[in-house]
């Protein structure tokens, strides 16, 4: 058995595409409060260079963060994995202990009801 829990990475990797468009959103508007020239039609396509290449730059610098999330999401499921492993590990050692105590427990039924007929047959001589 391992961790029941949906895989992780789709959601960060959704989180790194929002990250990049809120970057993209907020050098788009600096760009546009600096210089509204590059806003013409002439020069949209400079001011989308700018901003894709200063996102990508950006990006690019804070990108471990992510990936010490996805890293960190990988070492904790092979923990959980670990410990459901020592947890189903140790329920077997209890339920084998558990058969064992039913065992003893019948044998010492066993014992009573021949010590009660044994008691009795000794009354009887008497």
């Amino acid at each position: 058995m391992s961790l029941n829990f949906y895989q992780t990475c789709p959601t960060i990797d959704q989180g790194i595409a929002e990250c990049k468009d809120i970057i993209e959103n907020y050098l788009d508007d600096m760009v546009n409060d600096i210089n509204p020239a590059l806003y013409c039609a002439e020069k949209g396509k400079d001011k989308n260079n700018i901003v894709d290449s200063f996102r990508d730059m950006m990006y690019n610098d804070i990108e471990h963060i992510f990936e010490s999330v996805r890293e960190t999401n990988v070492q904790m499921r092979e923990v959980a994995d670990d410990q459901i492993r020592n947890l189903e590990y140790e329920v077997d050692e209890i339920s084998s202990e558990l058969e064992n105590l039913k065992i003893e427990y019948e044998q010492a039924q066993k014992q009573i009801i021949n010590l009660e007929i044994d008691g009795e047959g000794i009354f009887n001589e008497f």
